[in-house]
């Protein structure tokens, strides 16, 4: 009889169970115009351009910034008590750091660079306050750009991405900016390649770089581009590029009918050179660049490796041009269809994270890790010869983030058989039928076809990782929802770099076998909103635009505001929801759903519910408010992280930038800022449209005067850079952030706090299954949860008495 009761209850909350939230943004065009004219001198321009470590006054004392939140909190932790405390004098912040004592496996990559796993689990980064950076060209009177393109063998392209040098020493040239010059000197290095005797152009340069979560749906970045050749006078491009792939492929033993010029690996790289008003170039080394550039007289030098994916050619006015789009191997190939899917059903099981995916941390040898289970299926596809050389799968973990230790058993007074694997002692207990119920490992279902990044995904949702960092706690068995004693100040997701290394040649493929890497790391998120987790605290933005009616506008060229008032936030039964606090005029619709969109895989009893809606929140292909900003060119939003760089190479951390200096999309959501005034009347006494004194006192930053009326600060989601016809601008795409200043933080955290501490009284009043209708409709869903649960508690005596 319980049976059937939970059977009938299930099916009437299984109806709420599938709810369209998401709603695919509109995006507006871009519309070029003029690049800024900057100021004057050599000596302003190193002023302006060069950019300096902040020292320890300028994170403890930084330049006021607008923001929309009036005093944002910034995180410092105390070394001697471990408690994170504001930058204010005399202010501490009352969520302690989280301290956790462990040491991942010694095959993790150390990307945050010596951070000692024993002393927090909170990576010192994700504590220091952003300083924003100029545009590095914004001293500068004028400047400009030139593009090659190299191709690129295995061995060249595995020692450029493990080393993260910037040279083209030796590499072959195919073509350049202004034509090749007839010496390797004149080339920075590289050969040029024989077969591209005549010169070549290329032009109308397009690099999208979307950033993990609303632009793609998942923890991972994904890179693409597109570009114009032309070619004078004939249409032989394509027969070119073959004969110089086919050539050195053959010299390197690879069958002369089965090379394909798509599967080559290909470099751009584009170099950007700055001049002063009298014409002079000024160099890396004059602002005080250290990293090492190919072309000593450059700027900045944006490395790019590519593979080819589409070519069309049309003739144009008694010219050829090639349309080509391309991607980038380091995002493309873990996650294009071809090699990023499970190919077979399969169960996995284990105690941590760590177990399941790699067969580390593993309390037994009948483990099957996901890995494990990947390279054996590589194995027999060779065995069997459908393929020549074998993909290797890795995945790793950042050294000192717990994730991999992170647990993802079932947690509660009683097992759930369902979700654990049935093991066996020794093969005899096989012969004989006996085994056990292994509860302290978690069992995992994947079946044909499902993404790599997904199973990923779900694996580490599950685990304890994230429901340690959530203010409530929710037992798999019974369902009940309790407080948390405690929660970390940073809220940290997850992210999943990729680094790919090809291995040889495969005829069979007609492509290279790679080796895949997964590398998982901490992200930081900004602010989640979400009723299962605390407030985050704002830290600064990337980058800073003052626009409108500041006088201080270089940079802004278009900007455009999009509000989509269908969207909402979805919230549950399991804590009381309340009022999220903001600090502007816009607040979220939220409705009720008994489940978020995202899936709850891996747990019972709405275990996983937390994880879910916050995944809803970040990986929302839509929001409330978006923005798009058009800007003068800026290099540092070209990324280098994943691109060139690898995740364990020299400068990736987990800082707000590299040490190129670009930005660091791989360490936690990129901010951006823009203020703006609004327009006065004139003063009749002076004659003065005194916009500053009009608007000074409506800073959001401090109540008090400041640079602007308003600043509104956007997550970007989408960097689409664009290079053509000697101009370089840029298209930011974000999303509208909504921070609480410090006391509403405070408000919203005593209302919560209330909250929370009713909940052992709601359990305890639905455990009695008295009169409790004016506690309200969550209630009654949690008295059906406890109904549920002693029901499976009754069932084992009920088969006993029988």
């Amino acid at each position: 009889m319980a049976d059937n009761r939970n059977y009938r209850i299930a099916q009437r909350n299984s109806a709420a169970d599938i709810v369209e939230q998401d709603k695919a943004a509109k995006k507006d065009g871009a519309r070029i115009q003029t690049p800024f004219i900057g100021p004057q001198t050599q000596q302003e321009a190193q002023k302006s351009a060069n950019v300096k470590s902040p020292s320890l006054d300028d994170l403890i004392n930084p330049t006021a910034l607008n923001t929309n939140a009036k005093k944002p909190t910034t995180l410092v932790v105390d070394k001697a008590t471990g408690r994170a405390t504001s930058t204010e004098p005399g202010e501490s912040v009352e969520e302690p750091v989280q301290q956790i004592n462990n040491k991942d496996s010694d095959t993790d990559v150390n990307i945050t660079g010596g951070f000692d796993s024993n002393q927090t689990s909170i990576p010192p980064e994700f504590l220091e306050k952003i300083v924003p950076k100029e545009n590095p060209f914004k001293g500068f009177a004028t400047m400009t750009y030139a593009v090659s393109l190299y191709m690129m063998g295995s061995k060249e392209y595995a020692s450029m991405i493990s080393t993260g040098v910037k040279t083209v020493k030796d590499l072959t040239l195919i073509l350049q900016s202004g034509g090749i010059s007839a010496s390797p000197e004149g080339n920075h290095g590289a050969r040029r390649s024989k077969f591209f005797d005549l010169d070549f152009y290329i032009d109308n340069i397009e690099l999208k770089g979307l950033v993990s979560g609303t632009s793609v749906g998942s923890p991972h970045n994904q890179f693409q581009m597109n570009f114009t050749i032309t070619e004078p006078n004939g249409l032989s491009f394509l027969e070119r590029l073959h004969a110089m792939v086919q050539e050195y492929n053959v010299s390197n033993g690879v069958s002369e009918d089965r090379i394909n010029y798509a599967a080559q690996n290909y470099l751009m790289v584009v170099r950007f050179y700055g001049y002063d008003k009298i014409g002079k170039q000024i160099t890396g080394r004059d602002i005080g660049v250290n990293e090492s550039l190919s072309d000593l007289s450059s700027i900045s030098e944006k490395f790019i490796p590519f593979q080819f994916t589409g070519i069309q050619f049309a003739l144009e006015n008694d010219v050829v041009k090639y349309k080509c789009d391309a991607v980038c191997p380091q995002t493309q190939v873990p996650f294009g269809v071809a090699n990023s899917t499970i190919p077979f059903n399969a169960e996995l099981f284990g105690q941590s994270v760590s177990a399941v995916l790699t067969g580390k941390l593993s309390t037994d040898n009948q483990n099957i890790s996901l890995v494990d289970a990947l390279n054996s299926e590589q194995q027999r596809l060779v065995k069997t010869k459908k393929v020549e050389v074998a993909h290797k799968y890795v995945i790793e973990f950042e050294k000192g983030s717990g994730i991999g230790k992170a647990d993802v058993i079932t947690t509660g007074e009683f097992t759930d058989k369902d979700n654990v694997p049935m093991m066996v002692k020794n093969q005899q207990s096989l012969l004989s039928n006996k085994g056990f119920y292994d509860k302290n490992k978690k069992l995992f279902s994947f079946t044909a076809g499902q993404s790599i990044v997904q199973a990923i995904d779900m694996i580490i949702r599950t685990s304890t990782f994230i429901s340690n960092q959530q203010d409530i706690e929710i037992d798999e068995v019974t369902g009940k929802v309790s407080k948390k004693e405690k929660s970390p100040a940073v809220l940290q997701w997850f992210k999943i770099r990729t680094q790919v290394v090809p291995l040889e040649y495969d005829n069979k493929r007609n492509d290279y076998a790679y080796e895949i890497k997964y590398i998982i790391s901490r992200y930081q998120i900004n602010n989640i909103r979400s009723p299962y987790f605390g407030p985050s605290y704002f830290r600064g933005t990337h980058k800073e635009y003052n626009y409108w009616f500041t006088g201080e506008n270089t940079e802004v060229m278009d900007f455009r505001q999009e509000y989509n008032y269908l969207y909402y936030q979805t919230f549950g039964a399991d804590i009381g929801i309340p009022k999220l606090q903001n600090n502007a005029r816009e607040l979220t619709k939220q409705v009720y759903q008994n489940s978020s969109s995202e899936s709850t895989q891996g747990s019972k009893n709405r275990r996983n519910e937390g994880s879910a809606n916050a995944a809803s929140l970040l990986y929302s292909p839509s929001d409330q408010a978006n923005a798009s900003l058009q800007i003068v060119g800026d290099p540092d939003w070209m990324a280098q992280s994943e691109i060139f760089y690898s995740p364990d190479a020299v400068g990736v951390g987990l800082g707000p930038f590299m040490h190129d200096g670009s930005i660091n999309y791989d360490a936690s959501e990129v901010l951006f800022s823009v203020n703006y005034n609004t327009n006065v009347d004139y003063d009749l006494k002076t004659g003065i449209a005194d916009v500053g004194n009009k608007n000074y006192g409506r800073n959001l930053g401090s109540g008090e005067s400041g640079l602007s009326r308003m600043s509104l600060v956007y997550r970007a989601n989408t960097i689409t850079t664009n290079l053509s016809d000697g101009k370089f601008t840029q298209l930011l795409e974000g999303t509208l952030m909504q921070f609480p200043t410090k006391e509403q933080v405070s408000k919203e955290k005593v209302e919560k706090d209330k909250i929370l501490n009713n909940l052992d009284n709601k359990n305890l009043l639905i455990t009695e299954d008295g009169d409790t209708d004016e506690l309200g409709a969550d209630n009654r869903n949690y008295r059906i949860a406890q109904r549920n649960s002693a029901a499976r508690r009754d069932l084992p005596t009920l088969r006993r008495s029988r």
